[in-house]
């Protein structure tokens, strides 16, 4: 009654198939009952769930207890500290529940994923508005990249968000999945340039700042994630035996959750340590440069996930304007029939 039946990769749509993931697959019809009762029953995806909704609860309780410690409301100063952890809580729930519910059916498993794409490049703005007011080297306050920083990481947010649903049209897997790596790698690289600068000069001048050494884990961590999403290590080399504990995206969970505390446990150091030399040298945080900025791109990845939404029930779109520039379409996979546990044909 309280379990739900349980696929091999050879009774799914090749849609829902995962790279050297042999079983425990949940029906590609499940019910919304149903998908809430995998969460308490070894899938290849329970994991995946559970590795980002414990640290989502811990970082909404980090939320929470902040707010009591600053004045998010008054203190203008505080508010990419509030921004950020707002974008932390929401890509991890974005993620959370994109894993726990893309087997309701094929249109809401790529709907799924577009809202957990737009959650991460909106971590992606929340991070970059934070390192504006808190992390930049103090000999670049005031420069070129510092008075250019945030336009140009909102529009590569939003670009980021295009790219990445538009990789989730084709049939060449490879091109897809390079698409998507990309896609975040390159607002991650150049919102990340203060941060490395910072981490330079913070070394090469021995400098004491007890933000380094966190900013500095979670920088190192960031190859890590990348590699595991790139090669699928370790079920590549032992498909199945990682199905339902170990497999590349569950530790890509975890590190990521735990380059994410790292990254905020620095951010509040130098927000605190940083204030007077900020205050004094720096641009104060104003409501359109850190909650505006956030809220535009909020809206644009909201219009965005709609627009591909959409766009997704109508694939020929794709197929006539950009396959012969990117890569090939493909027809809706066919459901040959698992819906919630018993054959169904496909209406």
């Amino acid at each position: 009654m309280w379990t739900v039946k349980l696929f091999k990769v050879n009774q799914m749509p090749s849609d829902f198939q995962e790279p050297f993931i042999i079983s425990k697959y949940r029906s590609s019809r499940s019910s919304l009952l149903c998908c809430l009762k995998s969460m308490f029953q070894a899938t290849n995806e329970t994991l995946n769930f559970w590795t980002h909704f414990l640290p989502f609860l811990y970082f909404l309780w980090k939320l929470f207890a902040l707010s009591f410690v600053h004045n998010f409301l008054m203190d203008s100063y505080t508010w990419p500290l509030c921004i950020y952890l707002i974008s932390v809580c929401g890509y991890l729930f974005g993620s959370c529940t994109a894993h726990l519910f893309n087997c309701l059916s094929e249109h809401a498993r790529h709907v799924c994923f577009f809202f957990d794409y737009a959650a991460i490049s909106f971590y992606g703005i929340g991070a970059a508005i934070a390192y504006k007011f808190y992390v930049f080297p103090s000999s670049w306050i005031g420069g070129l990249l510092y008075n250019s920083y945030l336009p140009f990481a909102a529009v590569s947010a939003v670009m980021c968000t295009i790219s990445a649903c538009s990789s989730r049209f084709g049939d060449r897997e490879k091109l897809k999945k390079i698409l998507r790596l990309v896609s975040f790698a390159v607002p991650y690289l150049f919102d990340s340039i203060p941060l490395a600068a910072r981490l330079y000069l913070c070394y090469s001048e021995d400098c004491p700042d007890e933000s380094f050494r966190p900013h500095l884990r979670q920088f190192l961590i960031a190859p890590m994630v990348a590699f595991l999403f790139a090669t699928h290590f370790p079920e590549c080399i032992a498909p199945g035996k990682f199905d339902v504990v170990g497999h590349s995206h569950q530790l890509f969970h975890v590190l990521v959750a735990l380059a994410t505390n790292d990254q905020l446990n620095a951010l509040i150091w130098d927000m605190v340590h940083r204030r007077e030399y900020l205050n004094e040298h720096g641009t104060k945080p104003t409501f359109f440069w850190s909650l505006g900025v956030g809220l535009f791109v909020f809206t644009a990845n909201m219009l965005v996930v709609y627009a591909f939404s959409v766009l997704i029930k109508h694939q020929y779109f794709f197929r006539k304007y950009t396959g012969n520039m990117f890569y090939k379409m493909k027809g809706r996979a066919k459901v040959n029939g698992v819906a919630n546990g018993t054959d169904k044909k496909s209406s």
